[in-house]
C-alpha cells in the first residue's frame, strides 16, 4: 500500500486543476480478445465488503457486489470494435501517464451518479478541513433526512462523537450516506449550503454537464453528471494524498466512540476483496454507486508494469429485459475486460528518434555543403495500440527554405507534425543534424551583391540622377532666359549717332545707348631687333658731375 500511495502521489502531482480530454471512441483498433473476468460469476457470492443498499423514494437498489433488487436499470449493451462487449452505458478510460483517452462510450451523456457523488463530498472535506482528527457530533437532522430511505450507511448514531478522518472512511468504504450528511453539516453548516459548494467546485474543475442535489448521491432527477466529468472530478481529487489513501483502502478499523464499539468497515468494491471471484490485485477502488435509476457505476484505478489507468463506467444493467436479475456484476466485468485490453494491447512506442532524417534545408554562405539534414530535436514516444503499423503514421515536416551559415548542430529549422488517422498525435521541433561554418569569401561577395542590389542603394542613385537632371534643366532655363533678355535688349536699343552717315541718335539726345565696347588698339609696328627699348629706367637718376 505504501508503494501504491507513493506511485499515485508522483503520478497525480502533475495533473492540472482543469483536466482536459481528447475525443474519439478508440484511438486505435484491436482484434485481440481480452481475457476479462470469468463469465460464470454467481450473484450469490458473499464478501466482507458486501455493500449496503442505497435507495431513493423508498425503493431498494442494493449497491452490492453480487445482488440487488428493484426495477430494471436497462440491459442494452453495445458491441464495439475492441473485441468484446462493453455493457455499461457510458465509459471513459484514460491513461494517466500521458493523459490519453484510449476508449470512450457516451462520455458526454448525462447519467445519474448515485454514490459517485461522494467523491466530490470527500474532495470538499479535504479542501476545507485542516485538522482531520477534529471531532464532530452527529445531528438528528441527518438521520431524519435519511429515515425510510434504506440508504447505505456507516453505522453511525445520532449524537455520536466521531473524528472527521473516520467519517471520511465511513463515507468512501461502506458508502455511508449518514457520514455524507454529517460531513456536509460540519463543512458548510447545512446540506443545502454544502450542495452549493459541490456545484461551484464542479464548475471550477471544468465540468459542463454536472449538477448535484445532495451530498450522498441518493437519486434525484436533477442530479446528474457524465463519465467525462466524473473523470475530471476524480483526477482532481486524487491530487490529495489523503483521498487516494482512503479511496484505495479495502478495510478500516473505526475506533470506539460514545455510541459504538471498535469495528471494521470494508470497501464496497468487490474487485478489492481477496475472497471475491472478481478480485484483481492490480485494481483499486475508488468508488461504486448503484441505484435502480442509475444502474451500476464504478470509478476504479489500475496499475500494471508502470502503466496507470483511470476508468469510469456508468449505467451497467442490473436486470435482463424480462426483469430477471443478471447473474454477474457487469460493471466489474467491464472493468476487468477494459483493463486487460488496455494493458495487453497498448504500449508506449517510439514514433520517431533523434537520428531519423526528416528532410534537408538549403544552406547559403557555406563552401563545403549546400544542404543540411534535419532531425527531431527529441525522441517522440507515445502510447499506441501494438497492432498499429508505423507506416500508417503521417510525418508532415514544415521547414525553412534556406538558412545562412554558420549553422549549429541542434539549431531549430522547422517542426514535424505526426498524424494518425487525420489526428495530430505529436509535434516536435526539427533541428540541424550537424554544424556548418561560414565562408568569408562567399560572405564578402554576398555583401557586395547586397550593397549594389539593396533598395536603399538604388533609391540614393535614383535621387542623385533626378537631382542632377533637375539641376541641368534649371541651369539651361536660366541661361536661355538670360540670352533672350540680351537679344531683346540689343534688338530694341537705338544706335549711336553717326555724323558721316547721319544715322543714330543726335547729339542732343540724352540716351547714349548701351555702354561702349572697348576699342581695339591701333596696329603698331613691332620693335626692331637690337633696337634700344624705350623702357623707363628703374635706376635712380644720378646727379650731374660738377666740373
Amino acid at each position: 500500500m505504501a508503494a501504491l500511495l507513493l506511485s499515485l502521489t508522483l503520478l497525480f502531482s502533475s495533473i492540472p486543476a482543469g483536466v482536459s480530454a481528447t475525443s474519439g471512441t478508440v484511438s486505435g483498433t484491436s482484434s485481440g480478445e481480452s481475457s476479462g473476468a470469468s463469465s460464470g460469476e454467481s450473484s450469490g457470492s458473499s464478501s466482507a465488503s458486501s455493500e449496503s443498499s442505497e435507495a431513493s423514494s423508498g425503493e431498494s437498489s442494493g449497491e452490492t457486489s453480487g445482488e440487488s433488487s428493484g426495477t430494471s436499470g436497462g440491459s442494452s449493451a453495445g458491441t464495439t470494435d475492441i473485441g468484446f462487449t462493453v455493457n455499461s452505458t457510458a465509459v471513459y478510460l484514460v491513461n494517466m501517464d500521458s493523459g490519453i483517452v484510449i476508449y470512450q462510450k457516451n462520455a458526454d451523456t448525462p447519467m445519474y451518479p448515485a454514490s459517485l457523488a461522494k467523491i466530490m463530498t470527500c474532495l470538499l472535506v479535504l479542501e476545507n478541513v485542516d485538522d482531520l482528527t477534529e471531532t464532530v457530533t452527529t445531528s438528528y437532522t441527518v438521520f431524519d433526512n435519511l429515515w425510510g430511505m434504506n440508504a447505505s450507511n456507516a453505522g453511525l448514531y445520532p449524537g455520536e462523537e466521531v473524528r472527521i478522518i473516520d467519517l471520511l472512511y465511513g463515507l468512501m468504504l461502506p458508502s455511508g450516506c449518514d457520514a455524507a450528511g454529517v460531513l456536509a453539516e460540519a463543512v458548510a453548516g447545512s446540506e443545502e449550503a454544502f450542495v452549493q459548494m459541490m456545484n461551484d467546485k464542479a464548475a471550477e474543475i471544468g465540468c459542463t454537464s454536472t449538477h448535484f442535489e445532495n451530498s450522498s448521491g441518493l437519486h434525484d432527477p436533477n442530479q446528474y453528471t457524465t463519465a467525462q466529468d466524473m473523470y475530471m472530478i476524480t483526477a482532481y481529487a486524487m491530487q490529495y494524498d489523503q483521498f487516494t489513501e482512503i479511496a484505495t483502502t479495502y478495510s478500516y478499523t473505526m475506533p470506539a466512540t460514545n455510541k459504538n464499539d471498535e469495528r471494521t468497515i470494508y470497501h464496497t468494491c468487490s474487485i478489492m476483496n481477496p475472497s471475491s471471484s472478481y478480485y484483481d490485485e492490480t485494481i483499486y477502488g475508488i468508488k461504486t454507486g448503484t441505484t435502480d435509476e442509475s444502474g451500476r457505476n464504478i470509478v476504479s484505478y489500475a496499475s500494471r508494469n508502470a502503466y496507470n489507468y483511470l476508468l469510469i463506467t456508468m449505467g451497467a444493467p442490473i436486470y435482463y429485459d424480462d426483469g430477471t436479475q443478471i447473474e454477474q456484476n457487469l460493471s466489474y466485468v467491464d472493468a476487468a475486460n477494459l483493463y486487460d485490453w488496455a494493458f495487453n494491447d497498448w504500449a508506449v512506442q517510439t514514433v520517431v528518434s533523434t537520428t531519423d532524417v526528416q528532410g534537408q534545408v538549403k544552406v547559403a554562405l557555406c563552401a563545403s555543403k549546400d544542404v543540411v539534414n534535419v532531425v527531431p530535436a527529441e525522441e517522440v514516444r507515445r502510447l499506441m495500440l501494438k497492432s498499429i503499423d508505423s507506416s500508417s503514421l503521417q510525418m508532415i515536416p514544415t521547414l525553412v527554405e534556406t538558412v545562412d551559415a554558420p549553422v549549429t548542430a541542434g539549431q531549430k529549422l522547422g517542426t514535424l507534425e505526426i498524424r494518425m488517422a487525420d489526428e495530430t498525435i505529436a509535434t516536435v521541433d526539427l533541428v540541424a543534424a550537424e554544424s556548418l561554418s561560414r565562408s568569408a569569401w562567399l560572405a564578402f561577395c554576398r555583401g557586395v551583391v547586397n550593397f549594389f542590389t539593396a533598395p536603399a542603394f538604388w533609391i540614393v542613385v535614383l535621387t542623385l540622377i533626378i537631382g542632377f537632371t533637375g539641376w541641368l534643366f534649371m541651369m539651361r532655363e536660366i541661361n536661355r532666359r538670360k540670352r533672350r533678355r540680351l537679344r531683346a535688349a540689343r534688338k530694341n536699343a537705338p544706335r549711336t549717332y553717326n555724323a558721316r552717315t547721319g544715322t543714330g541718335l543726335k547729339k542732343s539726345s540724352t540716351y547714349r545707348g548701351p555702354a561702349r565696347q572697348p576699342q581695339k588698339k591701333a596696329y603698331s609696328r613691332p620693335p626692331q631687333r637690337n633696337a634700344p627699348r624705350n623702357r623707363p629706367s628703374t635706376q635712380r637718376k644720378q646727379p650731374p658731375k660738377k666740373k
